[in-house]
């Protein structure tokens, strides 16, 4: 065991079908957890969509300032739930936790890695001809997507390591993901891609129907769908940041850098 810090290359590779496997298991394992921690985050989410469309619907600055919000109200869910799967910290499964410094920290890393999501919304124009909200995106809009995806989960090692209180940083999450970029991809795509793909396509074959029911129907159905898929995508991530880095957490629960 050595305490000198994050070392500096990936210890191990990760295989695609036992982070599948294992990621899937802490969620089943902490669905009231994660029930509990995801049930102020789904209303603030809600809230600020409605008051943002509400608002700045129809302007230039209605997409950054959403991806804003719903990122910093993401923040709220996935410290704690990290730090549960990480740390096996209980008290942290809170409707309101304190906001300390490595949320601080771990909100300004999600900003950052939010301009590539910014990047594909403003370049969605670019990519279909007459984009449409209310139309399924385009096979460009999905390969784009796919691809901003990889190079954000390259980089997603940042996310387990500052919740759990390290110093770490975006090019030590580069360089620790390097040769198991295609095995965290492929284990992203088949647990929460997939899912979110279809999901998202069936709700943009039902948002043509001018049913005030059907539209209730889909706007809170999205909401309610998304933390579980974004439960398993930190605890993918989870594993992933364990197993390439050989982080194990400390016998004491302390938060200090302990990596094998």
């Amino acid at each position: 065991m050595s305490t000198q810090g994050p070392p500096p290359a990936p210890v191990a590779q990760l295989q695609l079908w036992p982070t599948v496997v294992e990621g899937l298991g802490l969620v089943a394992g902490n669905l009231g957890a994660m029930a509990k921690l995801a049930l102020w985050p789904l209303l603030l989410s809600m809230a600020a969509d409605f008051a943002l469309a509400a608002t700045f619907w129809g302007t230039p600055f209605y997409d950054a300032v959403r991806l804003l919000c719903l990122n910093l109200i993401w923040v709220l869910f996935a410290v704690g739930w990290l730090r549960l799967l990480l740390l096996g910290e209980r008290k942290a499964v809170r409707a309101f936790p304190p906001l300390t410094p490595d949320y601080r920290r771990f909100a300004l890393y999600t900003l950052v890695i939010a301009l590539f999501d910014l990047a594909l919304q403003f370049g969605r124009g670019y990519l279909e001809e007459a984009p449409d909200s209310l139309a399924a995106p385009g096979l460009e809009y999905w390969a784009a997507f796919l691809a901003i995806a990889f190079v954000k989960l390259r980089f997603s090692f940042v996310y387990p390591a500052v919740a759990a209180g390290e110093s770490y940083s975006l090019t030590l999450a580069w360089r620790h993901s390097s040769g198991s970029g295609l095995a965290l991809f492929g284990a992203q795509f088949v647990v929460v891609f997939i899912p979110l793909i279809l999901l998202s396509t069936l709700a943009h074959a039902l948002a043509v129907i001018p049913h005030t029911f059907v539209q209730a129907f889909i706007w809170i159905g999205f909401y309610v769908v998304t933390w579980p898929l974004e439960a398993a995508y930190l605890a993918i991530v989870a594993v992933a940041f364990r197993r390439c880095t050989g982080w194990v957490p400390p016998p004491d629960k302390a938060i200090v850098e302990r990596f094998d």
